[in-house]
C-alpha cells in the first residue's frame, strides 16, 4: 500500500475546510488518507444534529476517487469515498460530471509533463471551484514500487511552471509543493508558516544546496525531526 510525505496536512485540511466544497474528486486516492480526513471534517466534524452520532447514510459532501491500480482498493476506501473509478485519470476524467473540487495528491510527478498539463487542462475544464495539487517539492527518481508501474516518477514540477495560471498560489511547504488553481475567478491564498516556520523552511533550502535533497531529508531525520 502506498504512502507519502504527511507535511501537507497542515495546509490542505484547514483550505479545503475554509472552501467548503459539497463534492470532491480525489485523483489517486492511493491508501486514502486524504479522503478519510474530507469525510471526518466535511461530514463527521459538522452533523446536523450536534451530538448525534454520525450516520453515514446521511453524507452532505459527496467524495469521489479515481485510482489506476486497482489492488491498492480496499474496503477502507470503499468505506469513505462514495464511488471509486478504476483506471487512468486521463481516460476517466471526460466522462465524469462536474465537482466542486478536484484535488490531486502525488499524483503529478507519475505523468510526463506533457499528460501532466493535459490531466490540469482535463481538470479545470470540470470544477466548479478549482483543483488543488499537491506534490514532492524535491526532485527523486522512483520505479514501479509495489509491483505497481503508476508508482514510476516521470516528472519534476516547480513553482515556475504554474506561472501560466491566473490567480494559481504556490506554496513550497517542507518536503511538499502545493498549487491553488482557482476556476471560478476567486483570488485565494493557502494558509502559510508562522515567522518561525518560515525561518525553519529557509535553513532547510540551504541544507538542500549543501547537501541535495535527499541527504540533506535523512540528516534532518537524524538531528532534528526526532527531538522535536
Amino acid at each position: 500500500m502506498p504512502s507519502s510525505f504527511h507535511d501537507a496536512l497542515a495546509v490542505v485540511l484547514p483550505f479545503v475546510i475554509g472552501i467548503e466544497p459539497k463534492s470532491i474528486l480525489d485523483v489517486g486516492i492511493g491508501f486514502g488518507k486524504y479522503g478519510v480526513l474530507f469525510r471526518e471534517y466535511l461530514d463527521v466534524a459538522r452533523p446536523s444534529d450536534p451530538g448525534a452520532p454520525f450516520d453515514p447514510t446521511r453524507r452532505t459532501t459527496r467524495i469521489d476517487g479515481i485510482e489506476a491500480h486497482a489492488p491498492y482498493v480496499t474496503p477502507l476506501q470503499r468505506a469513505v469515498y462514495d464511488t471509486i473509478h478504476i483506471g487512468g485519470a486521463l481516460e476517466l476524467l471526460p466522462t465524469l460530471g462536474r465537482y466542486d473540487l478536484v484535488f490531486a495528491a502525488d499524483l503529478l510527478e507519475h505523468l510526463t509533463r506533457d499528460d501532466g498539463r493535459a490531466f490540469l487542462a482535463l481538470s479545470l475544464a470540470r470544477v466548479n471551484l478549482g483543483v488543488l495539487l499537491v506534490m514532492p517539492a524535491l526532485d527523486f527518481e522512483q520505479g514501479a514500487v509495489f509491483g505497481n508501474a503508476y508508482e514510476i516518477h516521470r516528472s519534476s514540477w516547480a513553482p515556475a511552471d504554474f506561472a501560466p495560471y491566473p490567480d494559481a498560489d504556490v506554496l513550497t511547504w517542507r518536503r511538499q509543493l502545493l498549487v491553488w488553481l482557482p476556476s471560478d475567478g476567486v483570488r485565494r491564498v493557502l494558509p502559510r508558516p508562522t515567522l518561525r516556520e518560515a525561518l525553519g523552511l529557509a535553513a532547510r533550502a540551504c541544507l538542500v544546496r549543501v547537501l541535495g535533497g535527499l541527504r540533506s531529508e535523512a540528516w534532518l531525520d537524524e538531528h532534528w525531526r526526532r527531538r522535536t
